[in-house]
């Protein structure tokens, strides 16, 4: 919240009635006030045994004079007595909650308020006097010698004339509160000359710091805690209007866009004081990186605005695997699924793939994108064709902005490889067999069971069943060979590389709101 400004006092008559006495500014705990006394003879004393209501912004006292209400005759006062102390330690890169800092601005300006509400009760000079506060002091004490010198002439007066006698004594009197109240003021009118700068030690003056902006009529201003950036998606130089705000090295500001950005190199220019670089790591965040909505924690180096909170941790269109089959938010799988709505619910991907590196992971029509589902990707020798029979295959989206929707990439049942001669980025390749070889020599059986001839690798020879004249005699003859891919390399019932299972999703950033 805001902290208005409120007097840092409250003053009250004695009534023989009054016990409960409001005052109207804010404390956060009962030590931060002082009540005073002052007799009816003018003797001020700090009153004890009272206790304290606190609110929102302000508070009640609760007193018994004597056990009884306070006398006619005397003054209660309710003042603040803050202890002028800074106890919040902000450390750099980390999290900071407004609310801490808000509370540490809060007692910071009550404590001025406290200094401004004693110094209305100071001896102060006008700007264009030309005596100083001592001056004015010996002024004082000049007075109250006259004063003084009065009183002894009217109680010489009195003697002379007793009938005047009266009056006389009403104006010494009256010289003499003058006199005793002009001391006063110039006892403290002295003090506040020697007060100084404020120490945890001492009340004192403070300076206002970066960040913080004094008005004309004395109000501290705070910079808001969040800002909003209007600027279009397209436009590079990002404007912002914060009130108040002064460029320093070590200016941090929490802020989000209106809209995603899609331009390149983008920047940003705050009260017009200047385009200057948005980076992320010592780079400049990729088109669609910096989401709609999102809140960012930006701190000016002295020649670039560096984003140290609020990015996302994958880059947009970047694949992840997860172990799980949960879609987290802002992730599509790839598995041949259509994204509705594509560029209205993810105008991050829709930027990125705007982009000229972007359109390169996409098909230009649907068939392309249907021919690559369906490749034969292996002729074999017998004239047969391998492909992909609509399940795997296919790397690439296909945008169809007309209906705006986005088909996924189908990497079932794929491994990923690193791109290379063979296999260029966004490539797919089929599977590829191990070549099986081996020996067949000339195989002939000659009874009774002598097998001439030796196979190696994946051919077996076998014993003929039997082989007979016509009259049932055994003959010599050539044997059968049986073909045995599983004694050279393992075998199941699909030609498959070693793998595991796991989603593959792509990284889309938030969903629009």
């Amino acid at each position: 919240m805001t902290m208005p400004y409120s007097p840092s006092r409250a003053v009250y008559e004695g009534n023989d009635a009054a016990t409960r006495f409001p005052f109207s500014f804010k404390v956060w705990d009962a030590t931060q006030l002082v009540v005073t006394l002052t007799s009816p003879d003018n003797v001020t004393t700090e009153a004890s045994n009272w206790t304290a209501d606190l609110g929102a912004s302000g508070g009640e006292i609760v007193y018994l004079h004597d056990n009884a209400p306070l006398p006619a005759g005397w003054r209660l006062a309710v003042t603040r007595d803050m202890p002028f102390t800074q106890e919040v330690n902000l450390v750099s890169a980390s999290r900071f909650d407004p609310q801490v800092i808000e509370d540490a601005l809060d007692q910071a300006t009550a404590e001025r308020q406290q200094v401004k509400e004693m110094l209305w009760r100071a001896v102060i000079m006008p700007a264009t006097s030309e005596k100083t506060p001592q001056d004015v002091v010996q002024g004082i004490y000049a007075a109250r010698d006259n004063a003084t010198s009065a009183s002894t002439a009217a109680q010489t007066a009195m003697n002379e004339a007793s009938h005047r006698a009266s009056e006389a004594a009403t104006q010494a009197n009256v010289a003499q509160n003058e006199a005793n109240r002009a001391k006063d003021e110039a006892d403290r009118a002295a003090d506040m000359a020697n007060i100084g700068p404020a120490t945890p030690e001492k009340t004192g003056f403070v300076k206002i710091g970066k960040g913080l902006v004094v008005q004309d009529d004395g109000t501290i201003s705070v910079p808001s805690p969040l800002s909003v950036c209007s600027t279009a998606a397209d436009v590079a130089e990002k404007s912002l209007n914060l009130a108040p705000f002064a460029l320093a090295a070590g200016t941090t500001v929490q802020m989000l866009f209106a809209a995603v950005n899609t331009a390149e190199n983008p920047t940003l220019n705050i009260n017009a004081t200047g385009a200057r670089p948005i980076t992320c790591c010592g780079v400049p965040p990729e088109v669609g990186q910096l989401a709609q909505g999102q809140v960012y924690t930006m701190i000016y180096s002295g020649s670039a605005w560096q984003i140290i909170g609020g990015m996302a941790p994958y880059p947009i269109g970047q694949y992840v695997w997860w172990e799980d089959e949960l879609v987290r938010p802002g992730f599509q799988p790839a598995n041949a699924n259509i994204v509705a709505n594509f560029a209205a619910t993810y105008p991050q991907m829709a930027a990125y793939l705007s982009t000229a590196h972007g359109a390169n992971r996409c098909f230009a029509s649907l068939a392309e994108y249907e021919a690559a589902h369906d490749a034969a990707w292996a002729t074999l020798a017998d004239g047969s064709k391998v492909s992909w029979n609509n399940i795997g295959g296919v790397a690439k989206f296909f945008w169809n902005k007309a209906a705006d929707t986005l088909l996924m990439p189908d990497l079932t049942e794929m491994t990923r490889f690193m791109a290379g001669t063979s296999l260029g980025v966004s490539g797919a390749q089929g599977d590829q067999g191990r070549n099986l070889t081996g020996r067949l020599p000339s195989m002939r059986y000659q009874h009774p069971g002598a097998l001439y001839g030796n196979s190696t690798g994946v051919f077996i020879p076998e014993v003929p069943v039997n082989l007979t004249a016509g009259g049932g005699t055994p003959y010599a003859g050539l044997a059968p060979v049986r073909f045995d891919a599983s004694r050279v390399e393992p075998t199941g019932p699909a030609n498959a590389p070693r793998r595991w299972g796991a989603l593959a999703c792509a990284y889309f950033g938030q969903p629009a709101s």
